[in-house]
């Protein structure tokens, strides 16, 4: 998916309210040196999480009624598209999730990324990890009072349909992966360090899917490791957001779910 591709449908779902308002306007926040020192081995952190929001499956099956919707009605008619796809989409999403048991890709950033950032740390004491249903920053204070609370969100996954125009044709479906870190220090309500990883045409994995993983027929294997592969690159991002470098962690690459089968 082209660059201009990505910020048109970030474009459209802004205008409509829907599922990329926060992966397109979410701000990241630096961790600064003291904010970094003032971690110490006993430092309370509790590892919280939320609902991520809807997945969803852009098949890119109305690209007629589209056409006719915009003839029609110009402007409102690519919003009301843009709804009654967006519509469509979490349908497919939540038909895919409830055949395969496909599960929010954050557990396998959250492990990832405390792996590493626990061992560049020192901070021995994690708490379990704790679900929350709002993540304001006043509700976590008073749930949890007292330390840090380091936050992990899903703000969106999805899969696009293939890209098809005058220039190109691709055939392969593409999932994308959006999500947000956060350590807030609860004494004053702060928010130290915010991290965003967000789908970028340039650097971003991009494992390619067909209609017939879609379909649920491999039980969602290749689109849940399609998932576990952004995720794991979301959380290095995350972690070199965390602390400012070019390049890490040094990790191996987890298995593939099917890798996992054979042993």
């Amino acid at each position: 998916m082209s660059r201009l591709t990505y910020q048109l449908a970030c474009l459209l779902t802004i205008g409509l309210g829907i599922l990329l308002l926060s992966a397109c306007s979410t701000q990241r926040i630096a961790m600064t040196p003291d904010g970094l020192k003032d971690l110490k081995p006993e430092s309370q952190i509790t590892i919280v999480h939320y609902d991520p929001e809807p997945f969803a499956i852009y098949r890119g099956e109305h690209a007629v009624r589209g056409t006719v919707l915009r003839m029609l009605l110009p402007i409102i008619g690519l919003f009301i598209q843009g709804g009654m796809e967006h519509s469509e989409a979490k349908e497919a999403g939540a038909k895919f999730i409830s055949l395969s048991q496909l599960t929010d890709p954050i557990a396998a950033l959250e492990a990832r990324f405390l792996n590493a950032w626990q061992k560049e740390t020192g901070v021995k004491k994690l708490e379990l990890p704790q679900f929350t249903a709002d993540d304001d920053v006043g509700v976590l204070k008073t749930k949890y009072a007292t330390g840090y609370v380091l936050d992990f969100h899903t703000l969106g996954w999805f899969i696009l349909p293939p890209t098809q125009n005058l220039f190109s044709r691709d055939e392969n479906y593409r999932a994308v992966y959006v999500a947000r870190s956060r350590l807030v220090r609860l004494v004053d309500k702060t928010v130290v360090w915010q991290g965003t990883c967000e789908y970028d045409p340039d650097s971003s994995p991009r494992p390619t899917l067909n209609l017939t993983h879609l379909d649920g027929i491999d039980k969602g294997i290749e689109v849940r490791n399609a998932f576990n592969t952004l995720a794991v690159h979301c959380a290095d991002l995350l972690w070199r957001q965390f602390f400012g470098r070019d390049a890490g962690p040094d990790l191996p690459s987890p298995p593939t779910l099917e890798k996992q089968a054979l042993r």
